[in-house]
């Protein structure tokens, strides 16, 4: 008899933190420390190269990522900088990016750092690997020429080297928010 009254309390008990854990993640998501990088992450997303998507905002959202900054808030400016800029192209080949990107993290673990640095996790070759898949994609169902091809590398390069930037970047904007 006690044994059903305990499993009960903690069946209940589970579910309540469930509820709990819930409610933190959004609160975490809209919390007023990350809105510096929303409105940072919009205006990115608005530059672009001459591609089709921005890189910086592929860039921004990756270093978020990187530092375990909830990136949905992210995903969500970049996708609405990206649709304003380039049009629903734009936004459909930045929201294919990000997932892949996501997707990738789950299939090939990156590599993980020390506390005390910057970048937490490695990310550069996932950043790489993932928009090289989707413009390739893109441009697979066409013809394409050696200049489509030697902009998809560059547009790659330019992704991971701004990576590297921002996830120094938002690393010094988090510290300088603590002091």
């Amino acid at each position: 008899m006690f044994q059903n009254i305990r499993e009960e309390y903690i069946e209940q008990t589970a579910q309540e933190t469930k509820k709990e854990k819930k409610t933190t993640i959004f609160s975490n998501v809209f919390s007023l420390q990350y809105i510096p990088l929303y409105v940072i992450s919009f205006m990115i997303s608005m530059v672009g190269i001459g591609g089709q998507v921005s890189p910086f905002s592929i860039s921004m959202m990756a270093g978020a990522m990187s530092n375990t900054i909830p990136i949905l808030g992210i995903i969500v400016t970049g996708l609405i900088g990206n649709t304003i800029t380039f049009g629903l192209e734009g936004a459909l080949s930045y929201l294919l990016i990000s997932l892949v990107l996501i997707v990738s993290t789950f299939v090939i673990k990156p590599m993980y750092q020390e506390q005390e640095k910057n970048e937490k996790m490695r990310l550069s070759k996932h950043i790489f690997i993932s928009t090289i898949i989707i413009s390739i994609a893109k441009i697979g169902f066409g013809s394409f020429t050696i200049y489509d091809i030697l902009s998809i590398i560059s547009f790659a390069i330019i992704s991971v080297v701004f990576y590297k930037i921002f996830v120094n970047a938002i690393g010094v904007m988090r510290k300088h928010r603590r002091a």
